[in-house]
């Protein structure tokens, strides 16, 4: 993690994974809003269907096992000495997958241990709470603004670690469901954006090792702006899914209503026939 691609491609899989998360939270609150026989009850799985449950899980252990790779061995490879920070962020990569394997094998697990799906609950919120914990360890002796950002960046991971817990225990709660997708997606964004305050690729003008109040004030409103951004995303993603379910359900019972018709329209036909 210690250049730009080292905090780019972590913060891409936060991404990509919270807005997997968000997307199956808002499909199966409106799958449960226009039917009766269910209700709301949140999964850390987007999708229903246990194969694609299990390649989730799956996608969840591969990056890790890369994270880890690049943490570890891939340094060793080009002869370069492994440092304290390199088993940190590689032991960051195992918790998660620890947590994706244990998602993998949810439903083998559930044979032999109780409540497996609070397991699963546990064992993400181990990880974020692991990941606060090594970063905030990670910034003795470091500058002001590395300290800033990335203490802005622990609070995302204890924050969503604390919500993961409660969620747990709130399973019927579409509004954590929503709240952990937020700081899941909050995460990523923001260690991307760590990735462009510190290494930035593009300006080639060095960072200055004091910087000033006015950069530090520039951090904390460029973090205002990822929680405005990420919470209008939701609005918009959870707005869009709620009209295309609305429509689903209209036509549905457009559908219904013309079998019914159809169908009464055989039975006069019948009487008239007789």
């Amino acid at each position: 993690m210690g250049d730009f691609y080292g905090h780019i491609t972590p913060g891409g899989f936060f991404i990509v994974f919270g807005l997997a998360w968000l997307i199956g939270a808002f499909r199966k609150y409106q799958k449960t809003k226009f039917s009766r026989k269910y209700i709301f009850k949140s999964s850390l799985s987007s999708f229903s269907d246990n194969y694609k449950a299990n390649l989730e899980g799956l996608i969840i252990l591969f990056c890790s096992c890369v994270g880890i790779f690049i943490e570890t061995f891939y340094h060793m490879l080009i002869g370069e000495i492994l440092m304290i920070h390199n088993y940190q962020h590689a032991i960051m990569y195992a918790f998660f997958g620890l947590a994706g394997l244990i998602l993998v094998l949810k439903r083998l697990l559930s044979q032999y241990l109780p409540e497996i799906e609070k397991i699963v609950y546990c064992s993400f919120s181990i990880a974020f709470l692991i990941t606060g914990l090594l970063f905030q360890l990670h910034l003795w002796g470091r500058d002001e603004l590395d300290k800033l950002v990335h203490s802005l960046l622990t609070y995302l991971l204890y924050f969503t670690s604390i919500i993961i817990l409660l969620e747990m225990n709130y399973m019927n709660s579409p509004l954590l469901s929503l709240m952990r997708c937020c700081g899941s997606l909050l995460t990523g964004t923001w260690i991307s954006q760590i990735g462009f305050i510190l290494y930035n690729p593009f300006n080639n003008v060095p960072k200055s090792e004091t910087p000033s109040k006015h950069d530090l004030m520039t951090i904390g409103l460029i973090f205002s702006v990822h929680i405005i951004s990420v919470f209008i995303s939701v609005l918009v993603i959870g707005i869009v899914i709620a009209v295309f379910y609305k429509r689903k359900h209209v036509k549905s019972l457009s559908r219904n209503d013309l079998n019914d018709n159809v169908y009464k329209d055989l039975l006069l036909e019948t009487d008239d026939n007789i």
